[in-house]
């Protein structure tokens, strides 16, 4: 779960605790609040946890407002600095306690017992049939392939939607205050608002996506569905309705708190002008109808393209479905296989048929061609109703022979014993139709003939000579039905009597056939191994319970101790006690206040190693308050550093060691602190204290006070090329940690400053008393009079 922090002021009246803190946690990171005692930090967690109220500002997770909801509505595991243990409990009841009174653990169980009691009643249904188990199995981790694939795109399509607003908020916003030097707190505030309203139109498209799904599975369940797919499509039907009804429930939620987000912002604007009305209606002036305007344009076309070609993905993937569900569970059978047969027989015998036909009738249109006059063109629709005569002849065969297809199923399937396996595959059931269909109606080819008349008598009217073409007076005429008569008669002794034949043959030979098959294909198991796994997912609320404790306790290292009072833990276990507690309900979000800070060294290096390792593996948004910048720095995704309830700067760990915003936070970062030499600025050049100038390139700087600041570990005792000579002095303290020594140089009477020397250096180096130090130019920071970072390149 994401969290974000806008502009939260906590004051008590005599001071501010935390002063207009605004932070932005992505969903699976584990973040640092990192401070001196009281900079704000754990009030600030305490505020995110919902055990204090803020005086302003929001409180957002994944874009919800919960800034006035309660911690049990907030979802979140709490670990103390005290571990906060009930000293009469044993571990195990500690650390399930949570769950004895959480909503969303009874819910989770009731869903997950209804998931694993239709898949067993599934598996019941199949009279432990390998073969309708495999079928099942395959087409349930088909959906789930597919569900999963789905889910992420929908999480690339939210990523490519936002990514495409981008730009129009940037020109909006950057336009819009550009005439306004005060406004950047508003600005980012209104950034920060067009993003959630644009994530709640993603979450109507997301809403539109599911839909999709849904009308597909409704479409799926208002069929005829066997065993390998009813139970399967009804419980992830069910699920997926439920999760629509969540979405709409967050949907809601995120229209709330966009609402409350522009309240504060008609707020705020006037405190940058009195004239500014950033959501005035019909107004050229602020650009907001314009910015409308475009981002409509950008979604109607990410609608057209992005999200159409997904819903038709969903669709054919569905119809695919609907396929697979009228597939019977013996594939390519023998009875469907010989009924195939028969109609390609059919279809041979059609073709000859006709062609011998058509031939004929061809013969008869060109004789009597001869003799009709140039201007009638009547010779391509005589050949057609010609021909049209013959199917219709033939469809009379056809149905005769179909007869004689369906005479036989019936008194085959009448004769069989239907047994349990042929019962449950719907084995005898084959729609010969589908196979055996005439492909063309003689009711419409009789109606196509009759427009034929129309046609051919009204060209015969404006004949010369009086000749009706289709008459028996006619003699071609005549001679041309004889000629199809005659035709007819041998094509059905040639044709008919062999096609009867092989139909009979065929069903002679069907019994043997579908035997041999059953028996391949019927084989039953053993499924009891395979109930017990599905029975061991179905869980009374006391083995669930039972089972979450010891995942967790394994989770935390301590299974082993589950037994015990916590007065018989080290500390160390203790604060694992804790953790699996907040964690055994599987919060969204974990929180962490000095959880380190009753151990001892070791157990503190080892355990902050183990946190690292758990927020991993769970994959938990996790926060961490730490007044201990190395234990910030080892463990976190992201830092954000405090002083006085002010966040001073946030980033990964490297990008606020190597370039720290401020003097405050140069300071706090870094063990041994980093060296502060006071100098001044003239014309752009400084000097060092040992007498060396420095210019700095580009920039024309004039002022007084201005800070240099040199980290520890980036000085050292050879001058090398591309160093720069800083001073030298005697050495005033040595501090021997074993794997390095820090050393204390004093310059002159106001300025020590420390370095780190390895063993070996120092050893070398210990009957000297006066050093010289060098650094590189890069590893200088520069700090002016208000102690910002100021970004130079020397000459």
């Amino acid at each position: 779960m994401s969290i974000k922090l806008k502009n939260i002021t906590i004051d008590y009246g005599n001071f501010l605790a935390v002063n207009d803190l605004s932070v932005n946690i992505n969903k699976g990171e584990l973040v640092s609040l990192l401070g001196p005692s009281g900079c704000g930090k754990t009030t600030a967690l305490n505020a995110i946890a919902g055990l204090i109220n803020t005086t302003s500002g929001q409180i957002l997770f994944d874009g919800v407002d919960v800034t006035h909801k309660t911690p049990q509505q907030r979802n979140i595991g709490l670990v103390f600095q005290s571990y906060a243990l009930y000293s009469h409990m044993s571990v195990f009841k500690n650390i399930a306690y949570p769950l004895y009174h959480s909503k969303d653990f009874k819910k989770e169980l009731a869903r997950d017992n209804f998931k694993y009691k239709n898949r067993l009643k599934d598996l019941r249904n199949t009279q432990s049939y390998e073969l309708i188990i495999e079928e099942q199995n395959e087409f349930l981790n088909d959906l789930k392939t597919f569900l999963k694939e789905t889910n992420n795109k929908f999480k690339l399509l939210e990523t490519d939607f936002l990514k495409n607003h981008k730009n129009s908020i940037i020109e909006y916003t950057d336009q819009l205050f550009v005439d306004f030097d005060n406004a950047e707190v508003l600005k980012n505030h209104l950034v920060s608002y067009l993003y959630d309203k644009l994530k709640i139109k993603f979450n109507e498209i997301k809403a539109r996506l599911e839909s999709v799904i849904l009308k597909n599975y409704k479409m799926l369940l208002a069929q005829k569905l066997d065993i390998r797919f009813a139970g399967t499509i009804g419980y992830y039907a069910w699920l997926n309705e439920q999760n629509v009804r969540d979405n709409q429930k967050h949907l809601v939620e995120l229209i709330k708190t966009s609402k409350t987000s522009k309240k504060q912002i008609r707020k705020e604007q006037k405190k940058v002008s009195a004239n500014l009305d950033i959501f005035k209606s019909s107004s050229s002036e602020n650009g907001y109808d314009n910015y409308n305007a475009i981002k409509s344009a950008i979604t109607n076309d990410f609608i057209d393209l992005e999200v159409a070609a997904l819903e038709k993905e969903i669709d054919a993937y569905f119809a695919e479905v609907l396929l697979k569900t009228k597939q019977p569970i013996i594939k390519n059978n023998k009875i469907q296989t010989s009924i195939i047969n028969i109609s390609k027989k059919i279809t041979a015998f059609r073709t000859t048929y006709l062609s011998k036909h058509e031939k004929l009738a061809a013969k008869f249109v060109k004789n009597v061609s001869k003799y009709l006059p140039k201007e009638l063109d009547i010779q391509s629709d005589l050949t057609k109703y010609l021909l049209n005569i013959s199917k219709i002849e033939f469809n009379v065969i056809q149905q005769n022979l179909n007869d004689l297809v369906f005479t036989n199923m019936q008194n085959y399937v009448n004769s069989v014993e239907q047994n349990e396996f042929t019962q449950l595959t719907n084995y005898y059931s084959v729609n010969i139709n589908s196979y055996l269909n005439i492909s063309e109606s003689s009711d419409q080819l009789s109606k196509i003939n009759k427009e034929i008349e129309k046609i051919i008598s009204l060209e015969e009217d404006k004949k010369i000579s009086g000749i009706d073409i289709l008459s028996l007076e006619n003699s071609d005429y005549a001679n041309y039905i004889a000629e199809r008569d005659a035709l007819t008669e041998s094509l059905l002794i040639a044709f008919a009597e062999k096609t009867e034949n092989f139909i009979s043959e065929t069903f002679n030979k069907l019994p043997s056939l579908v035997e041999k098959e059953l028996l391949k294909c019927g084989n039953q198991i053993d499924v009891t191994e395979i109930e017990q796994e599905i029975r061991k997912n179905i869980y009374s609320k006391k083995r669930k319970i039972r089972s979450l404790v010891l995942e967790a306790a394994k989770q935390v290292e301590i299974e082993t101790q589950l037994n015990k009072k916590p007065s018989e833990l080290s500390g160390g276990q203790q604060q694992r006690v804790a953790i699996a507690r907040a964690v055994v309900k599987k919060p969204s979000i974990l929180l962490m206040d000095e959880p380190l800070s009753n151990l001892d060294a070791k157990l503190r290096l080892t355990t902050r190693e183990w946190i690292k390792r758990f927020q991993q593996k769970v994959g938990i948004t996790t926060i961490f308050v730490t007044h201990d910048q190395e234990e910030a720095m080892s463990i976190s995704d992201s830092i954000f550093v405090m002083n006085k309830g002010v966040l001073q700067q946030g980033g990964t760990p490297l990008e606020i060691y190597n370039k720290p915003k401020n003097k405050f936070v140069a300071n706090f970062i870094g063990t041994p602190n980093i060296n502060f030499i006071d100098i001044k600025v003239r014309k752009s050049t400084f000097e060092l204290p040992s007498g060396e100038k420095l210019t700095i390139k580009g920039q024309n700087i004039e002022k007084d006070q201005w800070t240099l600041g040199i980290r520890p570990e980036r000085i050292s005792i050879s001058g090398t090329k591309g160093k720069v000579f800083i001073g030298e002095g005697e050495v005033s303290l040595v501090e021997q940690l074993g794997k390095q020594n820090h050393v204390k140089v004093r310059l002159n009477s106001k300025l020590e400053i420390t370095l780190i020397l390895e063993p070996h250096e120092w050893n070398n180096l210990k009957d000297s008393s006066i050093l010289k130090l060098y650094a590189r130019k890069e590893d200088l920071y520069l700090f002016d009079a208000e102690t910002n970072l100021v970004e130079v390149k020397y000459a």
